[in-house]
This record gives structure tokens, C-alpha cells and sequence, in this order.
């Protein structure tokens, strides 16, 4: 039995199986340990630990009857089981520890600002999140993604949690499917872009003819007039004041928003059926949002260098550009080019919005951070003289 004290805590680790032959020893060994650390923050690490019977069961009451704030962490799925299923679980703190997997020959077939995605067999993907504390994380997307399943999103099916280095990720069932980006960088042709548009375009209508009633998602709306308050210093009172209104004025929306969609995200199986990945954005409200991302996703973000795109879609600009074009076309079902330039207007403003906060939470005062803010800043001002609400024009 390994013991490690750090800082006031000690942590225990036992190996192998805790049962009728060895609970004597196991508990002679304890009361032994503990006589040495005088702590009352005790972690007993179960990660080798493959077996547990009520003797062992009751060697753990006894124990956080002596050290109430005991922590049992680590716990292996099978053994974390007999706890859940006893009560355990509801009357000491036990921390379900998860298997590892090795994805280090394995395709990246997404990345986002959350995480990697990688595709582990032809049925699998792991999504492996960048942040070490994100075990909240990946509990709310698997509850995002089985709303957005229960309202007929074709998203995958997340089923299991695991470790990629020290990482957690999420495991998801997808059936040898391939990015519309890796589609597109295969073949560019206006037929290929024609195609996948009406993919995009579909897909698109079906998230945001979902509505979250029960509001498990948030408000995109919300988020977005916290936007508008961060870059206020960087606008004219009179543009401000104009730009808070047009957000205030936004319908309340249940619709659901995807939040981050674009082609990386959206991958096709073999048979042809889209399935949609990375749902740890989903938010509610009117489709402007949405389209503010898009925008960024194909235009925004490479607006000053193009290579953004190709490094981020794997797509080059003119792809980029050809693609949304004709997304947005098939959108609003070739209405008249009025239309069009009017939601692409207000999709290219919703979207630098994001970007100005974006480019000034992040790059602060540099010079880099100076130029790329008055460019997203000119294009607002510019922008606001043009526009006066986010009212989309409806879809033909």
C-alpha cells in the first residue's frame, strides 16, 4: 500500500483486490498509516484497486468515520459501481476514475478552442478537451448532446469518458465519417461546394427548427449583449448606443443555435447521413448568432490573413469564400440579391462584434492587438451606417 503526504494531505493508494482474506490486513495497515499522519485530509487513490466486497465496504465507513472529509478517488468503472449501487456514492465523496487510451497514431479530425478531436477506429471519435479541470465540461456537452438527440439533431452518441495523457476526453460512436472540410479539400469543385452547401444548409435548418423549451441550454442573447458592454470604450457613445439598442431588440428566440457550425464540425458517414459534432456550444436563441459565427468561421477570422482559414478549416480562402457564398444563397433559397447583401451585412457585424471583444480580451495592447482591433472596429462603424436592426430576412 503506497502513501504519499504533501501539504497536510495524505493519500493512500491499495493495489489489487480488498476483500474477507485481506480486510484484517488492510485494516491493520491503515490504523498504522494513520498513526504516522497526524491529517485529517485523507485521499485514498483506488486506481489499481480492481475489486472491492462489503468487507472492504466497511473498512471505508470506518475509515471516514475517523477522517470525515475522506476522498476515495480514481475509482475504476467496475469497482466505482459497487459504490453507486450501494449508496456509497451518496454518503462519501467517491470520484469515478476513467480508462486510458492511446491516440497517438490516430487522424485529428477536429480542433476547437475547447479540444481534439480525434477518430480512434472506424466507429469511434475522442474528443480529448484542453482543459485538465473540465470533467464539468464534458458533462454538460454529453447533456447538450442528448438534448440536441431527443430533438432529432443528427449528433453523435457520446457513451464513455476517458484519459489521453493525463487529459480527460470524451468518447463519441461515429461510423467512418469524414469533415464537409475534408471533403472540400479533396475536391473544390463548384460541384463539390454546390453539394455540401445543401448538406451545410439542411443540417443548419434542422438545428434551428429545434426548440430548447425546457431552457437547458443558455441565452445566446445574453452572451451577446456582453459582448456589445466590452467593446462599448472602443465606439462612439452615439454608435454604442445604437448598437446596444439593435442587440436589446433581437427577438426572444427558443431556437436552438449550434454556436460554433461550420465544416469541421459538420462530418458525413459513408452511407451519406451527416452527423453533427462538438456540442459544447449549444445556446438558444435567433438565428443572427448563428450566423455571426458562420461568418467568422469562413471570413472574420482570416478578414487580415488568409491563411487563418486554411490553417483552422484546412481549406484554402477562395474555397472559404466560394462555399459560404453559396451557403448563404441556398439558405435564403436564391432570394433577390437584396436580401442577400442585407443578412450578410448584419451576419458580418454580428460577427465582428465577437471579434472586437475577442481581439481585445486576448491581445491587449500590442501593436498586433492595436491593428486587428481598429480593423474590426472600422468595419462596425462602417457597418452601423448601414444597418439598423439584426432582423433577418426570412428564408424563401
Amino acid at each position: 500500500m503506497q502513501t504519499n503526504y504533501d501539504n497536510g494531505i495524505l493519500t493512500i493508494s491499495p493495489e489489487g483486490r480488498i476483500d474477507t482474506n485481506n480486510a484484517n490486513d488492510i485494516q491493520n495497515a491503515l490504523d498504522s498509516i494513520l498513526s504516522g499522519y497526524p491529517s485529517d485530509d485523507v485521499i485514498m487513490n483506488f486506481e489499481a484497486v480492481d475489486y472491492i466486497s462489503s468487507a472492504g465496504l466497511r473498512i471505508m465507513l470506518k475509515l471516514r468515520r475517523a477522517k470525515p472529509g475522506l476522498k476515495i478517488v480514481d475509482v475504476q468503472p467496475v469497482v466505482y459501481e459497487v459504490f453507486e449501487t450501494t449508496g456509497f456514492t451518496e454518503m462519501m465523496n467517491v470520484v469515478k476514475g476513467y480508462r486510458q487510451v492511446n491516440l497517438d497514431n490516430c487522424e485529428i479530425i477536429g480542433e476547437g478552442s475547447n479540444g481534439i478531436v480525434y477518430r480512434q477506429d472506424s466507429e469511434t471519435v475522442v474528443k480529448v478537451y484542453k482543459d485538465h479541470n473540465s470533467l464539468a465540461d464534458i458533462k454538460r456537452e454529453r447533456e447538450l448532446a442528448r438534448t440536441a438527440l431527443i430533438k432529432g439533431i443528427p449528433t453523435a452518441i457520446s457513451f464513455d469518458i476517458v484519459k489521453y495523457k493525463g487529459q480527460l476526453a470524451s468518447v463519441f460512436e461515429l461510423l467512418n465519417a469524414k469533415s464537409i472540410s475534408k471533403k472540400l479539400m479533396a475536391d473544390s469543385s463548384d460541384e463539390n461546394i454546390d453539394r455540401y452547401a445543401q448538406v451545410f444548409v439542411d443540417v443548419l435548418n434542422t438545428i434551428h427548427a429545434s426548440v430548447d423549451d425546457g431552457h437547458v441550454t443558455p441565452d445566446q442573447k445574453e452572451t451577446a449583449l456582453g459582448w456589445v458592454e466590452y467593446i462599448k470604450d472602443s465606439l462612439p457613445e452615439d454608435k454604442y448606443e445604437k448598437l446596444h439598442r439593435m442587440m436589446q431588440d433581437i427577438p426572444e428566440s427558443d431556437h436552438i443555435l449550434h454556436g460554433d457550425y461550420h465544416t469541421n464540425n459538420v462530418l458525413i458517414q459513408e452511407d451519406g447521413e451527416p452527423v453533427l459534432i462538438d456540442m459544447d456550444t449549444l445556446s438558444h436563441g435567433d438565428p443572427i448568432f448563428e450566423w455571426g459565427s458562420i461568418y467568422n468561421a469562413y471570413l472574420g477570422f482570416s478578414a487580415t490573413d488568409h491563411s487563418i482559414v486554411e490553417s483552422f478549416l484546412k481549406i484554402d480562402y477562395d474555397t472559404a469564400q466560394r462555399f459560404y457564398t453559396r451557403v448563404v444563397e441556398k439558405y435564403w433559397n436564391n432570394a433577390d440579391d437584396k436580401v442577400i447583401e442585407d443578412a450578410c451585412m448584419k451576419a458580418m457585424l454580428m460577427g465582428d462584434i465577437r471579434l472586437l471583444r475577442r481581439t481585445l480580451k486576448r491581445m491587449g495592447d500590442t501593436e498586433e492587438g492595436r491593428a486587428l482591433a481598429e480593423h474590426y472596429r472600422s468595419e462596425i462603424l462602417m457597418l452601423l451606417d448601414e444597418v439598423d436592426d439584426f432582423r433577418l430576412g426570412a428564408a424563401q
